[in-house]
């Protein structure tokens, strides 16, 4: 009688551990938590009255790219390399301070972001940053 209980326990307990194990698995998902990445577009498309900006958004890009594929001394290298092309391109005056300011701020936040590891904080500066350039080729 008591192996006969033995064994209906702990087949009792498997089956509640698989049952257990099958409902929290859940649906997988494509990408980990956290890490989508959301395309925006902003408009057609058009050539940059300056050059310079397009060397900033590329700057951004790959500082974006960088930092979802993790490889964080590559992201702070082309951050450093950003804000060194925007102090080149802040030389000549363009008159909207206040999206400059915004521009410098969001690399500060960029910087903060990549020592942080933080990829979500990279891609939200990055975004913003996108946005500002747009609006100063305006």
């Amino acid at each position: 009688m008591r192996r006969q209980m033995f064994i209906f326990l702990v087949a009792l307990g498997v089956l509640a551990v698989g049952v257990r194990f099958f409902v929290n698995q859940g649906i997988p998902q494509d990408s980990p938590q956290g890490q989508q990445i959301r395309f925006v577009e902003h408009g057609s498309l058009t050539p940059l009255a300056n050059p310079s900006l397009a060397e900033l958004q590329n700057l951004v890009d790959r500082v974006s790219e960088a930092a979802t594929k993790e490889q964080w001394n590559t992201a702070s290298k082309w951050v450093q390399d950003l804000e060194t092309a925007w102090q080149r391109q802040r030389s000549s005056p363009t008159g909207q301070l206040e999206i400059e300011q915004g521009i410098a701020n969001s690399i500060l936040a960029l910087h903060y972001s990549v020592w942080g590891k933080d990829i979500q904080g990279v891609l939200i500066s990055s975004q913003k940053l996108t946005d500002l350039i747009s609006q100063l080729s305006r």
